[in-house]
């Protein structure tokens, strides 16, 4: 059922995580993928393509801190945390019934590595209690990306890594930006999930601490999203 290369345990798992999705998505409306196929494809195998990012040379910590930024439904976080077991995987989100789902869904696959917590944001980000304490934060069709950047580089510690899921709009003159957040391109890949959509993943490694004025206060990014003339 699976073009991605998984044990026979670990898709009977994925299977598990897609079924108890597709439960709560009826009674929530989680997303608009909601038959089995669709599932498959536009959720599991499309989380799926980050996991290399999380093993072999990319690998920041033996039990690595894992923040799912704007999970929706708990993409990639579910199969992050069924994938790589020994990390501690938070899908943060700031809609309170999208939160509950994945607690729900987390709790149907026996997934005890995963936890879920509703808060905006850049009110996280201020936190000392998360601000540059995640070792990797993976963020899927959570905002556009000049938004998602000054939002999320402030999560990560110094030599933690950014793991963003994009469409065919990702542009390289995002690169500037991201650089100027203490983000270092390490590599992109690109893919086709098997309905033909196109997909590619950024990687980033953090440099340097997040300056303090970032993120601004809850709703500006995303009202006036940052460009470079602000690092002028």
């Amino acid at each position: 059922m699976s073009d991605f290369p998984l044990s026979f345990a670990e898709e009977q798992l994925m299977k598990k995580i897609s079924q108890a999705f597709r439960q709560e998505n009826a009674k929530v409306n989680l997303s608009s993928f909601s038959d089995e196929k669709s599932v498959w494809e536009k959720h599991i195998l499309d989380s799926l393509e980050g996991i290399e990012f999380l093993q072999g040379e990319y690998v920041v910590a033996e039990k690595p801190r894992i923040l799912d930024f704007g999970t929706g439904g708990g993409f990639p976080a579910l199969p992050i945390a069924a994938m790589v077991p020994d990390a501690d995987v938070c899908a943060m989100d700031s809609v309170g019934k999208k939160v509950r789902a994945v607690t729900n869904i987390a709790v149907a696959t026996g997934l005890t590595n995963i936890h879920a917590f509703q808060v905006r944001g850049e009110e996280a980000a201020r936190n000392p209690k998360y601000r540059e304490s995640f070792d990797v934060v993976c963020a899927r069709a959570a905002a556009k990306f000049p938004v998602l950047l000054e939002i999320i580089s402030p999560f990560l510690r110094v030599g933690g890594l950014l793991i963003s899921y994009r469409g065919p709009e990702a542009d390289v003159d995002d690169i500037p930006l991201a650089e100027k957040l203490h983000l270092e391109l390490v590599t992109k890949k690109e893919y086709e999930l098997p309905g033909g959509e196109q997909r590619s993943i950024w990687v980033f490694r953090k440099t340097k601490p997040s300056e303090n004025r970032f993120p601004r206060e809850t709703g500006v990014p995303k009202k006036y999203p940052l460009s470079i003339k602000d690092f002028k």
